[in-house]
């Protein structure tokens, strides 16, 4: 009989160290585009195909400091009609020689305010798909809300979890 439960306690310790820590993080980042070519489609009113490329800063606001200060690089790609329609794309964010990738996908929403001012939100899903560094193996995903604040710069708050694969 002690052999039994000595077997289970040393069972559930192990199981315990080689379950993977999850830490949930989160920013808000301040982007500007940079470069952005754009191809009118033709077959309807309003709809564009483009390509983008924005750079930013990535200040940490999760309970786990994580890439505070980071340089943040965004490359996107949109089908759009009248501003709105569907994104992808990937991000990059690196600090101090690590860096972390996702690749994202989502909606650009574009209305009119009272004012008849363009108001424009996006929301996408994200995957971590690449890491270096301290970040090597690193798994995990999130969401992510979108506001532009001008024409050629948007805020990007995000929040999600990650976990380093062994």
């Amino acid at each position: 009989m002690q052999l039994v439960i000595f077997t289970v306690i040393i069972s559930l310790g192990m199981a315990t160290s080689i379950a993977q820590e999850k830490y949930q993080v989160a920013g808000k980042q301040t982007i500007a585009f940079t470069k952005q070519d754009r191809s009118i489609v033709g077959d309807v009113e309003g709809h564009v195909l483009s390509l983008a490329q924005s750079e930013g800063v990535n200040p940490s606001t999760g309970a786990t400091d994580f890439m505070h200060g980071a340089q943040v690089i965004n490359f996107i790609t949109s089908d759009l009609i009248n501003y709105s329609g569907p994104i992808h794309g990937y991000s990059k964010m690196t600090k101090k020689g690590d860096s972390v990738f996702v690749k994202f996908e989502g909606t650009l929403t574009t209305t009119l305010s009272a004012d008849g001012t363009p108001v424009t939100i996006a929301e996408a899903k994200w995957n971590w798909i690449k890491g270096t560094g301290q970040f090597e193996n690193i798994q995990g995903n999130g969401t992510m809300k979108v506001q532009y604040i001008a024409t050629n710069i948007y805020t990007a708050e995000w929040e999600g979890d990650y976990w380093i694969k062994k």
